[in-house]
């Protein structure tokens, strides 16, 4: 199982400054080759303190810049927003700047307040994923291709520069339904879940249901990439765990008000006042279904989820409010816990 670190660059109080934000960003991702991760990956968001990330392909060519061996990936590109165009150029040339060592998680997103101001509507998100795929797919073809139909008619053109990994980057599709396996699969895009706070019932299903849609197919589950997004902090009292849960709650909180658009936003801050349903759930529902805990309860997620057939796993290590010292202490045991190379890198992964 390949063991990623999750960088989304939330800022909880105003008086956190952006240069810290990035400052973090980029340490984060040369503590995680340091420790044998075999990649890091970096979010999408727009407008709120949720993210400080609107262009995670820039963010991508800055990290490669600053590592060697590391994989590095999106997660995700919000496809609604980007020009299929324009976006076939920059993953290209995001993979010439991190050395071919560049994977590429696209999704549909999930949030009114980020499409609208953009002139767009999430509810037309399904559609505008499936023709931007369309287009990315045909520029990936070959040189000199053109296309007349759908929204985006382009004349015959050639991606310029190419990608070093041929035809394209490894692409990844998030699901945030059981019925976007079929998509994922119909397309030859590897599925990944965003599990947060939902727990290990969530990811049960999840995978279940993507088995079944993979039978359907005649497909062996286990032959195709299956990724998990969790939560990770790493903690031997009980008050540590608490905190870790407690930072997840504040976290998911925006989540889910940018998704029901029911967000108060400010000079660019969520008001995170008050309680949220969806996020405010038990400790020990976090905890079933993230790496939060001690030595023996992150054992045995680790090897529960590499049982069930999780083949990428992709940890938030700095959430909420968690200071860096805690985050950075996190992200050295789990590694050790995990059994992964200190200083070895990775290679990359067809």
């Amino acid at each position: 199982m390949r063991v990623w670190v999750f960088l989304i660059g939330q800022r909880v109080s105003p008086g956190t400054g952006f240069d810290e934000i990035y400052r973090n960003l980029l340490d984060d991702v040369v503590l995680a080759e340091r420790l044998g991760y075999h990649g890091v990956l970096v979010a999408e968001h727009h407008f709120t303190n949720y993210c400080a990330i609107p262009n995670p392909l820039m963010l991508a060519a800055a990290l490669g810049q600053r590592t060697t061996r590391i994989r590095i990936g999106t997660a995700v590109v919000v496809l609604p927003l980007h020009h299929p165009v324009r976006l076939a150029e920059d993953i290209a040339q995001a993979d010439q700047l991190t050395g071919g060592r560049l994977e590429v998680g696209l999704g549909r997103g999930y949030a009114p307040y980020e499409f609208a101001p953009f002139g767009l509507d999430l509810a037309s998100s399904a559609t505008a994923v499936e023709q931007a795929l369309d287009v990315l797919e045909k520029l990936w073809s070959g040189p000199d291709v053109a296309g007349e139909d759908g929204r985006w008619p382009f004349p015959p053109i050639t991606v310029t520069p190419l990608p070093i990994q041929r035809p394209r980057p490894p692409v990844w599709y998030a699901c945030g339904s059981a019925t976007s396996f079929a998509f994922a699969l119909e397309r030859g895009l590897f599925p990944f879940i965003a599990v947060g706070v939902k727990g290990r019932a969530f990811i049960e299903e999840f995978r279940g249901r993507f088995e079944a849609e993979c039978r359907g197919r005649g497909l062996d589950p286990g032959s195709i990439r299956f990724g998990a997004q969790l939560l990770a902090h790493h903690g031997d009292a009980r008050a540590e765990v608490e905190r870790a849960a407690r930072a997840g709650r504040l976290m998911y909180r925006i989540t889910a008000r940018l998704a029901a658009g029911t967000q108060r936003v400010r000079a660019g801050m969520v008001d995170m006042a008050g309680t949220e349903p969806g996020a405010d759930v038990p400790t020990e529902q976090i905890t079933s279904g993230s790496l939060i805990g001690d030595d023996d309860h992150i054992r045995r997620q680790l090897a529960w989820l590499e049982e069930l057939g999780v083949t990428d796993l992709s940890l938030n290590f700095r959430y909420g409010d968690l200071d860096t010292a805690s985050v950075r202490r996190s992200m050295e045991r789990v590694a050790e816990l995990a059994g992964l190379r200190a200083g070895g890198g990775s290679a990359p992964v067809a």
